[in-house]
């Protein structure tokens, strides 16, 4: 859990940082920026948007501001702060799959093996357990796949008249 004061003072950095950043985009672009000052404000907006998921990932610190921001919240401040994100990316990616009733009450995340391949890949695959749907490929290649990325199959489960991987992280 992150200190409540570091965390006011970190939001107090990016909102300097934010405000920091408008105007000199603002500068940026001149004269033009005036006549159509809504529009660029989005773009701004949207810019701003990924450059604070950067700098609470700790990237895009000038070496100063990188060393002043450790000094003063701690070497383990951007650790936490990745955590926070990836634990919300794992819940996000848990809850956009329909679960399934595989017996006894027991819920398992429903995925499709493209879902699967792509989430991985990005490194934002976390689920522990759950059902992949082969979608019609070998399963050689399947088991290949999964195990590349640090999982196993545990059996078979038979939903929606098909059958599907039970699967889950590998020991």
């Amino acid at each position: 859990m992150v200190d409540p004061f570091t965390e006011d003072a970190w939001k107090q950095y990016l909102s300097t940082r934010r405000e920091q950043y408008m105007v000199d985009r603002a500068r940026g672009i001149g004269p033009e920026y005036q006549q159509s000052k809504q529009q660029w404000d989005g773009i701004f907006e949207q810019e701003w948007t990924v450059m604070e998921e950067r700098l609470n990932a700790g990237i895009g610190l000038d070496t100063i501001d990188e060393l002043r921001i450790k000094n003063q919240f701690g070497e383990d401040f951007f650790e936490k702060q990745m955590n926070d994100l990836i634990a919300a990316e794992v819940h996000q990616v848990a809850t956009e799959f329909e679960e399934v009733d595989i017996g006894d009450g027991k819920l398992l995340p429903y995925v499709y093996y493209e879902d699967f391949m792509m989430l991985s890949n990005q490194g934002i695959f976390r689920l522990e357990e759950f059902l992949l749907d082969k979608s019609r490929k070998w399963e050689k290649k399947i088991m290949e796949d999964i195990g590349a990325y640090g999982y196993q199959k545990v059996g078979y489960v038979e939903i929606f008249e098909e059958v599907v991987l039970h699967v889950t992280r590998a020991t």
